[in-house]
């Protein structure tokens, strides 16, 4: 969002709703978003278990547009993307 991070907030029911439109919650996302500096205590609580994650996503985003300064093919960033979904969910040995 160009808010920065935040989040979006539905009701269950509308959520319901949204989802099942052609366009889903992206469509009305801009309306229901909240930027982090305007959330509640509890809000911003929630929102805990997701940073590291963004972070990573942050760094892994970077070090793919940094690839694609270098000489080369570069990152593929959905190939790359993909390869650390299947990593995450293969268990550690």
């Amino acid at each position: 969002m160009p808010e920065g991070f935040g989040l979006c907030i539905w009701r269950s029911e509308e959520y319901t709703r949204q989802q099942e439109l052609p366009d889903g919650l992206e469509s009305n996302a801009c309306q229901r978003f909240r930027p982090y500096h305007q959330c509640t205590a509890a809000e911003k609580k929630s929102l805990l278990p997701f940073i590291e994650e963004m972070q990573e996503d942050l760094a892994d985003l970077a070090l793919i547009a940094d690839s694609k300064q270098d000489q080369g093919p570069g990152i593929d960033a959905e190939e790359y993307f993909a390869q650390r979904r299947r990593d995450d969910l293969e268990p550690e040995q």
